[in-house]
């Protein structure tokens, strides 16, 4: 297994993911989910469920889709 360079992130998987709303600035791991990430203004929430094992999926303004891994700052 190939790790890549830099700083590494660990998610904590044992307490449930934040649940995001709409104008939340937030970072996200993008697909395929491999230690790539980034930090945006939430566009629209694509998970329909209030509870997701593995963080909401969202949309941020730029376009950008992933899985929310903190909430920076609420709107």
């Amino acid at each position: 297994m190939k790790h890549s360079a830099g700083r590494r992130r660990r998610i904590n998987f044992s307490t449930p993911p934040p649940v995001p709303r709409v104008g939340d600035y937030i970072e996200i791991i993008i697909k395929p989910y491999k230690n790539k990430f980034a930090r945006g203004i939430v566009k629209r929430v694509l998970t329909k469920r209030k509870f997701h094992s593995r963080g909401h999926k969202v949309e941020l303004r730029d376009g950008t889709i992933g899985r929310i891994v903190k909430i920076i700052k609420r709107k």
